[in-house]
Order: structure tokens, then sequence, then C-alpha cells
């Protein structure tokens, strides 16, 4: 599977001028804009742009988010000190706060614990977790040949669910279990951050520890908290770090575009749901320009799907709006949430290649899997796909490209998201967590085998296909991921075959 949102790149040194009409100018194709950008009045008015957009967006910590992007801007040499810094301090100030701690939670309740002791323990299991991770990605810095860490993504895998497990079902104190759940929850959500470090261990021009730690849920995440590592890790961004005052020129200027772009995508989103579910108050300024306050009233898709399944559905037009709005929000929320950690990094230096890009475009399966959310694909690619590849089924490369694909979209995401949800252990204990995951794995075995098929098939097509059928091309793809949507869900509380029941309605059939 090839990068296909590198097609977006064009960060050069000498830009080529803009051609055709845009929706948003090419300034950062403009040889005047970027020489002006790229001196001391140039930066300070990128960053006032910068921290105007966020207040306009209503950015929570804009002050902080444009003081750092202009530390980066004006001590360039310094920047990854800089990020090492402004992560630590992020990780207080942000990150553990708004980290994902149901299982504590849960688990202090049912062990009849205060919720006041939920704040302490986040915050200094956090620092735990840490500090063993930061031990064992300097162990595998030290000895990058060892046995021990000759598989080390499997090993740190295991070493969470294990923990997780073992955490539920041992007897013990209930203190101890709510602090040997919260160390697991906050190994589980790092886990990905330092497996990019230790993969970057053999390499040449390795970044020292100190600075791969500002990688860890980085400062240019802002207000978006997720374990997925955007853009990857210190290996890469070594690569993509803007080497020039041109370069930072022009990949400042494309962070201002995106930013832009993704508000854009914000107010559509919004639109969309006051027109659908009736969410946007009359008194927002272009909910009453469009007279669209009171909106459908239709309820969000969670709702819809609970009522159908307790017996209650709602009618059939309900039901496909809700289904549909809940498809294109998914598309829109993780468009301009992951986008949003793109602008920032690209403030911050890094040439980062958008999260997203013109998926709808995609003429195949496997192309909409690279441009739909393109670091969850690299993470899957460089951990389960390329390992897959490189170790088994050397003599047959049909079935090699089969397995590795196979393994990637399908085991490798199975496998991401069970970690990512770690906390349905403790919610429902480990056989319900594990048996109740069958929707998601069965998400995953479809969607794998899918897209396998698709990179098969579009390897061992000779010729171009004929002009109809790449225009029906993307119509085909997005119906197929339509259609697979319903069964996208990592909780435990419904069965495959309720998903099936309402994708059949969906149908008019009743099962």
């Amino acid at each position: 599977m090839q990068p296909i949102a590198a097609k977006e790149t064009s960060q050069g040194a000498n830009p080529r001028p803009a051609r055709g009409f845009r929706l948003i100018p090419a300034v950062d194709q403009s040889p005047r804009a970027v020489r002006f950008v790229s001196t001391p009045l140039g930066k300070i008015v990128v960053l006032c742009l910068f921290g105007g957009l966020l207040r306009l967006r209503e950015a929570p910590a804009a002050m902080e988010l444009t003081a750092f992007a202009a530390l980066a801007s004006f001590f360039p040499s310094r920047r990854r000190i800089l990020a090492a810094a402004g992560t630590l301090w992020w990780l207080f100030r942000f990150t553990i706060p708004n980290m994902t701690w149901i299982g504590l939670r849960t688990i202090l309740e049912r062990e009849r614990l205060p919720a006041a002791m939920a704040t302490p323990i986040e915050y200094a299991a956090t620092v735990g977790a840490l500090v063993l991770w930061a031990a064992f990605t300097a162990c595998a810095f030290r000895n990058p040949k060892s046995g021990l860490i000759r598989r080390p993504i499997v090993l740190m895998i295991v070493t969470v669910v294990t923990l997780a497990c073992l955490a539920v079902e041992l007897p013990m104190p209930g203190l101890a279990r709510a602090w040997m759940w919260a160390a697991t929850a906050a190994l589980a959500w790092f886990l990905w951050f330092a497996a990019y470090s230790v993969a970057d261990r053999g390499a040449r021009g390795r970044s020292p520890l100190a600075t791969q730690f500002g990688t860890w849920q980085p400062v240019w995440y802002g207000m978006v908290v997720t374990p997925l590592p955007i853009p990857k890790g210190a290996a890469y961004l070594r690569r993509i770090e803007a080497k020039s005052a041109e370069d930072l020129a022009i990949t400042q200027i494309k962070g201002l575009k995106l930013m832009v772009w993704l508000m854009l995508l914000t107010a559509i989103l919004r639109v969309l749901q006051s027109l659908v579910h009736g969410e946007m108050a009359e008194s927002h300024s272009f909910g009453r320009l469009l007279g669209i306050g009171a909106g459908l009233s239709v309820p969000p898709f969670a709702v819809v799907f609970r009522d159908s399944i307790m017996g209650h559905p709602a009618p059939w037009l309900v039901r496909t709006i809700a289904y549909c709005s809940d498809l294109v929000e998914t598309f829109f929320a993780t468009a301009i949430g992951h986008g949003v950690v793109v602008v920032y990094a690209r403030m911050f230096g890094f040439r980062a290649l958008r999260a997203m890009w013109r998926p709808l475009s995609a003429g195949t399966l496997a192309e909409f899997w690279n441009r739909y959310n393109y670091y969850f694909k690299e993470l899957l690619m460089d951990f389960f796909f390329y390992p897959c590849f490189t170790r088994y089924f050397k003599k047959n490369p049909r079935v090699r490209l089969f397995a590795a694909t196979f393994g990637a979209a399908g085991v490798g995401n199975a496998i991401y998201h069970f970690v990512y949800n770690i906390d349905a252990v403790a919610s429902y204990g480990v056989l319900k967590a594990i048996t109740g995951y069958h929707v998601y794995v069965f998400y995953c075995l479809v969607l794998g085998v899918a897209i396998a098929v698709s990179q098969y098939l579009q390897n061992s097509r000779k010729g171009p296909a004929p002009a109809w059928r790449r225009a029906l091309a993307p119509a085909g793809v997005l119906a197929f991921f339509a259609i697979i949507h319903i069964f996208d869900d990592p909780g435990r509380a419904y069965s495959l075959a309720d998903h099936f029941r309402f994708l059949a309605g969906l149908f008019g059939i009743s099962v």
C-alpha cells in the first residue's frame, strides 16, 4: 500500500506558481509571500494570524499554542528541546486530565473508594507509566539487538493486555487494584508513542531519549487527546523538519491554509448537525442566517440504534437519516480532529502530511484506506504490514502481499482498538471484554480481506480500466464503507446479530 497522501506535498525550496481557481489561494507557492514570511516581521504576522484563527475557532489554550509555535519559529535549532519541554508541561496541563479514565472510575466505584482519589492516582500512575516506557526505550537503545527486545512491539502489547487482565482478576485490596489499573491504562495510552521510539533504536542519527519524549502526545496535539501518533515518531520528524527559513515559511503558510480549510469543514459539520439533529441554537450567527435553527430533530445514531435493538424502532426514514448522518459526521470528525494536530505540527516547523486527503476520489478500497486516515494507516503499516511482509511467505509474492495487508488492516486494526479501549476489561471483565469484541473483530475481518483483495486486484490489473469503471469506482468504494460502517463498533453492549438486524432493517428486511 503506497502512501498516497504523499501526493499532497509540494513543500520544496522552489514553489511553483499556482494555476486555476482555488477555494483557498496557494499562497505557499508565491515566492514573494514565502520571502516575506521568512523574515522576522513575516513570522510575527503568520503567528498573529495563527493566534487569531485559534481564537476565532474558540480553541482552548490558544495563547499557549501560539507561544510555543513562536518559540519554535524564532529558535529553530532548539525546536526538539522546546518540543520536549512543551510536551512535559502539556502533560500535566492538558493531557492527563483528558485521557480516558473510565476503567479507573469503574474500579473506584466497585471497590467503594472515594471518587476524589481518581485525580492524584491518574497523575502519579501516568508519570510511573512514562518512566517505565522510557526505561524500556533506554534498554532498547543500549542493546538494540538484545534477544529480550527481538520482538519489542509484541512484548509491549502482551505486557499491557496481561497487566489489564491481572488488575481485574487477581485478588488484591481495592486501592492496589485501582493503582494497578491506572498504571496499566497509562501504559496502554502511550504504547504506540513508545513503540515508535523503540523502533528508532537502530537508526543512524537517532534522537536521544529526552527529545524522543517530545513525540509522546506532543505539545502540538493541543486539546486533541488521542493515542494515535501524529505525525508518527522521532525518525519521521527528522525527515520532515523544516531545514531552512524558507522551508519553515512554506510549512507555516500551509498550516494556516489547512486551518482555514478545517474551519470551513467545521462550519459545514455544524450546519449538517443543525439540519439533522437541531443541535445548533437559532441564536448562532450562520444558523440564524440560514434559518436552520430547529432542524429535523433526528436523534443521534446511538439512540436510534439502541431503541431499535430494544424493540422500539424509529420510522425507517429516521433510522436511515440517522445512520447516513453518523457516517458523514464520522468522516468530518476524523478530518477535523486529526487535521488540527497536523496544523499545529506545521506551525511548530514539521512538514506533516494531511491526515485525510480526498478519500471520496479513491477508485479502490486500498486507495481509500490510504487516503482516509493516513497516520492510522501508517501505524498499521509500520508495526504490522512491514514485519509480516519481510518475514513470511517470501517465496510467494501474491500470498505475501495478501497476508501482510490483511495482517495490518485486519489483525493490527483489531489489536490497536482493543488496546485503545482497554477500559472495557475493567468495565465488563476479561471474558466479556474478549467475547463482546466480536463485532469489531468481524468488521476488521471483512475490512482486512476486502482491502487485501483490492490490493491484489490492483497489482494484477494490466492496463488502465475502462473510463466508465473509473467513473463509477468511487461510488462503489463509498457504498462498501457505508455498509460496513454499522460494524465499526468496538463496544461490547450489542451483538453481531443486533447489528445485522439493524442493517437489514435499513433495506426493508425484517429479521
